[in-house]
């Protein structure tokens, strides 16, 4: 592949940083060990309050014209994330957390990809999630499609993606008043509009879950309300784009629907109720899967949603 095609492609980096003085440094060394070498690194410190900005600034003096450091107040991470692209000069934009990392030839594979495919807005990545205590997990995206791919949470994620920033503006930009999902709403949003994808189905991104307070581990009602709105208006726009063309995509709206509302019910039976009701189609059976076991969908046939969500909320089961 030429030089000069690689050329066509320039990322800039963008860490929104929020106390995290124990994983800044780990952060952007992987950043700096990219190759080839990224246009440039932006960190926007989100009002931290520890050491996190001290390690920052130690970083930029070891590393001088490679680290760009923008200081604001507490705003959250889509509101840094917006804060850093507008400063950003690549025309593709690696969004990274504070506590990930980059495996070395992550950006240089995927830019390779781009330069084969200049016509694409979005690179798939597959990624490693990080358990803790030794659990590393491997996941891999979807090859079905972008919409199978959202609608399963198979579209790779924030930091193993690689955006194309003209698109992502195009859209609206990072949604700064989600609490969760918020990756996942942008990719509809550019999906909707149009976004042409590549998948590279390496693992060369390694996502931090172990961290405590992070978004997954709290308001878990929030979290699976937002995961549920967001596959009724995926299954909603693709009804109304082409019914009979994404039929597979829509019966997989409604089983990850209805997954996401049986795990509910064991929280709140009476909301989870209320939204079986509103989405989910009359005489709908459940598949078997992890989420759903074959006794629970056994119950659910013979008894229905409701009195199998009632039955397992009476046991205290975790799964009916």
């Amino acid at each position: 592949m030429a030089f000069t095609d690689l050329r066509r492609v320039t990322v800039s980096v963008i860490i929104p940083c929020f106390n995290v003085e124990q994983h800044i440094a780990a952060c952007l060394q992987s950043v700096l060990e990219q190759d080839p070498a990224v246009q440039e690194i932006i960190c926007v410190d989100d009002g931290s309050t520890d050491g996190t900005v001290a390690i920052i600034r130690g970083m930029q003096a070891a590393h001088p014209g490679r680290i760009t450091l923008l200081e604001g107040a507490h705003r959250g991470a889509s509101a840094a994330r917006n804060t850093g692209m507008a400063a950003a000069t690549g025309n593709y934009i690696q969004f990274l957390d504070a506590d990930d990392v980059l495996l070395p030839d992550k950006l240089g594979g995927q830019v390779a990809l781009l330069a084969a495919h200049p016509d694409r807005d979005l690179v798939v990545g597959d990624y490693f999630v990080d358990h803790g205590h030794g659990k590393r997990e491997q996941i891999e995206a979807l090859a079905q499609g972008p919409w199978m791919g959202l609608i399963k949470t198979r579209i790779g994620s924030t930091c193993s993606n690689l955006w194309k920033r003209s698109t992502v503006l195009k859209a609206g930009g990072w949604n700064e008043e989600l609490a969760s999902s918020q990756d996942h709403e942008l990719l509809f949003r550019m999906l909707r509009m149009g976004c042409t994808v590549a998948y590279d189905h390496r693992a060369c991104t390694v996502v931090d879950k172990a961290r405590p307070g992070r978004i997954s581990s709290a308001d878990t009602i929030g979290n699976w309300l937002r995961y549920i709105e967001l596959r009724v208006a995926v299954r909603e726009h693709l009804r109304t784009v082409d019914a009979k063309r994404f039929t597979a995509e829509i019966a997989a709206a409604d089983q990850y629907l209805f997954m996401a509302i049986h795990l509910l019910a064991q929280q709140d039976p009476a909301l989870a109720m209320k939204l079986h009701r509103d989405h989910i189609p009359k005489n709908f059976q459940p598949e078997i899967s992890a989420a759903i076991t074959a006794r629970y969908a056994l119950v659910h046939r013979i008894l229905g949603f409701e009195k199998a969500a009632l039955l397992g909320k009476l046991l205290g089961r975790s799964k009916a």
